[in-house]
C-alpha cells in the first residue's frame, strides 16, 4: 500500500485504495496473518504516519517500509527512491 489514499492514487494511478485496506481486515478476520508493505520513497515518506492508525484499525499483524534504491550510473527517471543515507535519516 503506496502510503495514503492520495499518495497510493497518485503513484499506482488506481483507485483501490479503500479496496486494499477493506481487503485486510477480511483476511484477518478468515485466520490469516495480514501483512502490509509500503516502499519508501518521496512520494509515500510524509503518507506513512496516516496510513499506520488505518492499518491497526483494519487489523494488520504486521507492516514493512521497504527501502527501494536505484543503483545505476545516471539517475532514473521513473523512480522517485530515497538514497539510503536520507532513508536512515528519517527513521532514527
Amino acid at each position: 500500500i503506496e502510503g495514503d489514499e492520495d499518495s497510493h492514487q497518485s503513484l499506482t494511478g488506481r483507485t483501490y485504495f479503500r479496496s486494499a485496506i477493506r481487503s485486510v481486515g477480511m483476511i484477518r478476520d478468515t485466520g490469516f496473518l495480514t501483512v502490509a508493505k509500503t516502499v519508501v520513497n518521496s512520494g509515500t515518506l510524509n503518507a506513512i504516519p496516516k496510513l499506520i492508525p488505518l492499518l491497526e484499525q483494519a487489523g494488520a499483524h504486521e507492516y514493512f517500509l521497504i527501502h527501494a534504491d536505484v543503483m545505476a550510473a545516471a539517475p532514473h527517471a521513473s523512480v522517485d527512491s530515497l538514497p539510503f543515507p536520507d532513508f536512515l535519516r528519517v527513521f532514527r
